[in-house]
């Protein structure tokens, strides 16, 4: 057997094998593409079911379903991050209690440390659950990882503003801190809001709020 026959006799395997690889990669991307499709579809409804009226009973059940379809993509690399998000969501669209929606936002953080919105949602939890400084810091978290998420500010200036008699001054500076970056950066936008938010107040409280931030500014004594 010539050189040139060997050669072409080794290289026709390698060929065949180099092909089989290739369509085996074809197809797993193909699968991918087809659960990533199947997921985005569930996402969409989902989605479409928050947006609605379903705090109903007829529309309790599909919301349990979904949740319950949600959760088998929980530790899917590539969709879990959302999909615990959407799990997250849906059981507080179902009037989840504090425990289990701490339990879901820290399911959530375990694959997505930098999502501000469910930091908040830990806050919150934790502080219903009488765990002041684990709400705290995670308050302190959603700030340091959306500083500027203009919905978000609302959220967390609001919670804080609610909670003011009862907060050490360290988690009042916090929330000082995150109105001067959001004044300094609009206060034609944030303005309003925070005159508005103030209004709502015990006055006593509002104040004592007012009085606390002119100290933080320098401005006087408390």
């Amino acid at each position: 057997m010539s050189a040139d026959q060997s050669g072409a006799g080794v290289g026709r395997p390698l060929r065949i094998a180099g092909s089989l690889a290739l369509i085996a990669a074809a197809s797993l991307l193909a699968f991918g593409g087809v659960r990533l499709w199947r997921f985005q579809s569930l996402d969409d409804r989902v989605m479409v079911s928050l947006a609605g009226d379903y705090l109903k009973a007829e529309t309790l059940q599909p919301l349990i379903a979904l949740q319950a379809e949600v959760g088998e993509w929980a530790n899917t690399v590539g969709v879990r991050n959302r999909a615990r998000e959407l799990y997250l969501r849906l059981g507080q669209a179902m009037a989840d209690p504090p425990g289990r929606t701490q339990v879901n936002a820290a399911s959530v953080l375990a694959v997505d440390p930098v999502n501000s919105a469910v930091w908040l949602d830990l806050a919150t939890s934790s502080w219903l659950l009488r765990s002041p400084d684990l709400a705290i810091a995670a308050w302190n978290t959603s700030y340091v990882t959306g500083p500027r998420e203009f919905d978000l500010v609302h959220w967390r200036v609001a919670f804080m503003l609610n909670l003011w008699p009862e907060l050490p001054d360290n988690a009042k500076s916090m929330m000082f801190s995150q109105l001067q970056i959001v004044l300094g950066d609009s206060n034609r936008h944030f303005g309003p809001f925070w005159r508005r938010l103030l209004a709502t107040l015990n006055p006593d409280i509002r104040a004592q709020v007012e009085r606390d931030w002119k100290a933080y500014q320098g401005l006087g004594a408390p």
